[in-house]
């Protein structure tokens, strides 16, 4: 009979999800950076899921530091997506992104308490279909140095489909300009 129980546990360690695919429960049990860009800082970004043009979702960008201290928490909206309520306690600037367009980012000091898990929680909205990174940082605040951390959310905006994660190239990298886009007004 124990072997009954043993094959129970292998079938339902094996149809669960694997652990790359899920978040941790909280930052702090995140994978902090190692090797050449270790960092002192885990950092992880959720959405509620993802929105079509027009409609809203949450996102929630945790940090953890592995020591106490002053950092930099920011969170970064790339075009096509809008902060519809930004984070508490945050400053909002808007600059021209590199590709065009514009994009936004939320930015909040921290003092931040070792192993002490802390979330910035704002509420976006999906304005054009196409592509987007969203993306939250973690970086030494003050005279402290040492390498940040960052996660990222991939998302594929469509008109009345999303998903997270970007298409799939269709294999023609043909498509390029060498003309510059012209500078939006991100004001």
């Amino acid at each position: 009979m124990p072997w009954l129980v043993v094959l129970l546990c292998l079938l339902v360690s094996a149809c669960g999800r694997p652990a790359a695919d899920t978040e941790p429960a909280s930052p702090c049990a995140a994978e902090f950076g190692r090797g050449e860009f270790g960092s002192d800082y885990a950092v992880v970004a959720t959405l509620s899921h993802p929105p079509v043009v027009g409609e809203t979702a949450t996102l929630t960008v945790g940090a953890c530091a592995k020591e106490p201290g002053d950092v930099i928490i920011s969170v970064r909206l790339a075009d096509g997506v809008e902060w519809r309520t930004p984070p508490d306690g945050t400053s909002v600037t808007t600059e021209p992104a590199p590709y065009g367009g514009c994009r936004a980012t939320a930015t909040r000091r921290w003092d931040l308490a070792a192993m002490t898990p802390v979330a910035l929680t704002g509420v976006v909205v999906a304005t054009k279909a196409g592509t987007a990174e969203l993306t939250g940082t973690v970086e030494p605040a003050g005279d402290r140095v040492g390498q940040g951390n960052s996660a990222y959310v991939h998302l594929t905006v469509g008109a009345d489909a999303s998903h997270l994660g970007f298409p799939e190239r269709s294999g023609d990298d043909s498509a390029t300009t060498a003309t510059p886009r012209p500078s939006p007004d991100c004001g």
